[in-house]
């Protein structure tokens, strides 16, 4: 009899067992999967960003290399703290979010801003009109010999919608020439006029929320938008900001997130735009070959003709990003900063323009031109000077990543795009040991100032840290908030040889350690910390030793409010809302003391008004330009893949041969 045969089989809990496992290594393995790939994604990503970076200081360094000795560099920083629409928020509608969300509530966010001049010739980027029938692809580009440049944020409205190619007749459906029109009556750019009278900034912020009804500058619970339209209305057109029908519309405008900020490099091609007008107004020859603007001040000072001067105001339609051309060259910038006229009578009645509101010594520099139309409060004592005016220049332009349409006239605001997510811009400033040191005469016998005379020299700028302690310089807290063993005091010591002037970090006060203190001051601050060496030093042989100089002081022949100041807007627990800091280098680097001027029977800038000392008196309007820039970025992905970002700092000397 034949034994039968058993057949091993797996049992139920066997297969169930087994099923399990092969779940865990799954799930394992998945695991595995989307770490390494969130690895190559975060590696990916730096690598990026730091090809990003490397383009943004080849570019940066290129621009500041062409530096123009003739315009002028203007530093602004803003400062809010990363909770700053939630602090500002009334309670309506969804509650803000942080500006960061990666970020505590208390840190600071950055958006800086950095304008100036620079030498060479520069092309526009974007295509002209196509009102010359007989030239439908627009005309030819235009080259301009030198450029302004604005570096920091720009401002993204994805709500605006796409440019129409129809002329403003053809907005009827039943005549356009594409059937059913897109809703374009919404606005296609912001009214920016109106947004810069108040307080001559612009209250659209990179950090712009609409619900936030306590806005930087008043209540602005959305932004008003313009249907402007090129075409049909003469040379001026192009940059119209008036609606077909004259309406003003009302968009949310807000800001993304601020890992999604853009940075922006802005050229303004300076083309010398000629005119048969002898007083050298209405230059329009080029308005209609490019998207251009005749003036870079939005209310620019120079004569409208022989018998009337003053603000002519001119929509800073540059801010919209669609420009990229102005009418006027770096002498005329000159000739707008330096020259005041009266209202009536300017080719007899001029005054130089002061630089700032103490820059009238010799009671001779009063602003002559009527301000009626010149934004900002009548009672800012720099109202019309030439700080006053370059600062007008300095808002954040519209800058998108993709254009809202196929037209030229939207492809152009992606022009300015030069980082694709950049969440803190920061721009500082020093200088080299010895700026500002200046030798001279004295006369000794002052009834007769062309006999004897000695030389002396005035002391310029000097920082030595190894004789000064930490706990000195004006953002440091007491000594006893250190510590016995001095660690804190030593790390305050490594930050440098250099000094770097700057916005103050507003927290280095409660906590030196804190990870945000940036150990910089105002050179106001820092002037009054460390005052400049009195008076003179005898120098028969026309050299200031080392061994007389002050190892820190500030440069005695910079008025220590002519440079920089520090502004804030309102406050809440206690605390500033937005921090602002303006840093403006003028026409006047290179010449400390006043020419031209009887020094021996008007104001001395020493001694008081009829009250002669045998030297030439200071010039408040000298202010030496920065011997280095130092730039600090946070960049990121745009898919946010480096949560944090990457921190990218770098330092950018100035050409010394052009600027000293």
């Amino acid at each position: 009899m034949a034994g039968t045969m058993r057949v091993r089989a797996f049992t139920l809990i066997e297969i169930l067992v087994s099923v399990a496992v092969l779940v865990v290594i799954v799930l394992i393995c998945g695991q595995v999967f989307q770490a390494a790939s969130a690895v190559s994604r975060t590696a990916n990503a730096s690598g990026d960003v730091l090809q990003e970076a490397w383009g943004i200081e080849q570019q940066m360094r290129e621009d500041l290399s062409r530096i123009s000795p003739d315009g002028s560099l203007v530093i602004r920083s803003v400062e809010v703290p990363n909770n700053y629409n939630f602090e500002m928020w009334d309670g309506a509608g969804p509650r803000p979010p942080l500006i960061n969300p990666m970020l505590p509530a208390e840190a600071p966010i950055r958006c800086d801003q950095m304008w100036f001049v620079m030498d060479g010739f520069e092309r526009s980027k974007a295509y002209g009109s196509s009102l010359d029938p007989d030239s439908p692809l627009g005309e030819p580009r235009v080259i301009g010999g030198g450029a302004a440049v604005t570096w920091g944020h720009g401002l993204q409205f994805p709500e605006l919608s796409a440019f129409s190619i129809d002329e403003p007749s053809e907005l009827d459906e039943s005549n356009s020439l594409h059937g059913d029109l897109p809703p374009q009556f919404s606005g296609h750019d912001v009214d920016l006029d109106v947004l810069r009278d108040e307080g001559n900034i612009s209250r659209v912020a990179p950090f712009h929320r609409s619900n936030v009804t306590g806005q930087w500058g008043g209540a602005l619970p959305a932004v008003y938008s313009r249907y402007g339209f090129p075409g049909g209305g003469g040379a001026d057109a192009l940059y119209n900001q008036t609606a077909p029908d004259g309406s003003a519309v009302q968009i949310r405008g807000d800001q993304p997130e601020a890992r999604q900020w853009v940075l922006s490099r802005q050229v303004m091609a300076m083309a010398d735009d000629d005119s048969a007008n002898p007083d050298e107004s209405n230059k329009q020859i080029y308005l209609t070959r490019a998207f251009s603007i005749e003036s870079l001040l939005p209310s620019d000072p120079r004569r409208v003709n022989s018998g009337q001067a003053g603000f002519q105001r001119e929509a800073p339609v540059h801010d919209m990003g669609r420009v990229d051309v102005t009418a006027m060259n770096a002498g005329e910038i000159r000739k707008a900063m330096l020259l005041s006229r009266a209202p009536t009578y300017p080719d007899t009645q001029m005054r130089r323009r002061p630089w700032f509101g103490e820059d009238d010594l010799d009671l001779t520099h009063t602003v002559l031109e009527d301000d009626g139309v010149l934004p900002g409060p009548s009672t800012d004592a720099d109202r019309g000077t030439q700080r006053y005016l370059l600062r007008t220049m300095l808002a954040w332009p519209r800058v998108e990543r993709s254009p809202a349409g196929p037209a030229r006239y939207d492809q152009s605001v992606t022009n300015g795009l030069a980082g694709s997510a950049c969440s803190n811009f920061i721009v500082e400033w020093t200088w080299d040991d010895d700026i500002g040191e200046t030798t001279a005469w004295e006369a000794v016998d002052l009834l007769n100032p062309a006999g004897r005379r000695n030389r002396v020299t005035w002391q310029g700028w000097r920082y030595d840290p190894s004789v000064v302690d930490p706990t000195d310089l004006p953002f440091a807290s007491p000594a006893t908030e250190f510590g016995a063993n001095g660690q804190q005091v030593e790390a305050l010591r490594q930050k440098g040889d250099l000094f770097w002037f700057g916005l103050p970090d507003k927290y280095q006060q409660d906590d030196p350690a804190d990870p945000w203190d940036r150990g910089t001051v105002t050179f106001g601050q820092f002037a009054d910390a460390f005052p400049a060496a009195p008076g003179t030093f005898a120098t028969p042989d026309g050299v200031l030793q080392e061994a007389d100089k002050w190892p820190v002081a500030a440069p005695s022949l910079v008025h220590p409010d002519a440079i920089d100041e520090e502004v804030t807007a309102g406050s809440f627990n206690n605390e500033p809302v937005v921090r602002e800091y303006w840093a403006t280098f003028g026409p006047n680097r290179r010449w400390p003391l006043q020419r031209g001027v009887d020094q021996f029977v008007g104001v001395d800038a020493s001694t008081g008004p009829n009250n002669p000392d045998g030297l030439l008196d200071p010039d408040p309007s000298y202010t030496p330009w920065p011997s280095a820039l130092r730039i600090s970025m946070i960049l990121h992905d745009p898919a946010s893949n480096l949560e944090q970002g990457k921190l990218v700092q770098f330092v950018i000397e100035l050409p010394k041969e052009r600027l000293q």
